[in-house]
């Protein structure tokens, strides 16, 4: 059994900023972009510790890594300053810029992470892979790996959504 267990667009760990998580949206320092970023991260490095506990099991958990796309989502974030940190705005240009050349894809080209994880089974014995807009594994960010991270992950998962009876 292989899971996908979301999107974890590589670019935006890069807007993920200084700092772990965010718990909530009026966290310090979680504005539009760096909470989006810090989400992605936080999703990989579930995703990368939940393949590690269950290596062995029988089940593959995969991250599928989409790349930018073009949508009425990215589009539609983007026509506003205010989605990144009041320092930032002054740049507003520079970083649009930059946004819409790391989302530049079609919404066909950002399936093909997923479409590869639901479907290639030379993937099968390879829990824990990023799987890269081409469909191709690719290394995960180090972030992603840190330890301490998964740890932080977990404890905030678990304290926000805590586990019930039969879980």
């Amino acid at each position: 059994m292989s899971v996908d267990t979301g999107k974890v667009a590589r670019g935006a760990y890069g807007w993920a900023g200084p700092g772990a998580i965010c718990a909530k949206p009026d966290d310090q320092g979680c504005y539009g972009l760096h909470a989006y970023g810090r989400a992605k991260l936080a999703n990989l490095a579930y995703t990368l510790d939940l393949a590690q506990r269950l290596k062995g099991d029988g089940i593959s958990v995969f991250a599928a890594d989409p790349g930018g796309a073009v949508t009425t989502m990215t589009t539609g974030t983007m026509s506003s300053s205010r989605v990144v940190a009041p320092w930032l705005r002054p740049f507003w240009p520079l970083v649009h810029k930059a946004f819409q050349r790391t989302t530049s894809g079609t919404p066909a080209q950002a399936a093909r992470s997923s479409v590869a994880a639901a479907t290639d089974p030379a993937l099968a014995d390879r829990p824990g892979v990023v799987i890269g807009p081409d469909g191709l594994p690719l290394a995960p960010p180090r972030r992603a790996t840190d330890p301490r991270l998964a740890e932080a992950v977990r404890t905030l998962s678990q304290r926000l959504a805590p586990p019930t009876d039969g879980d």
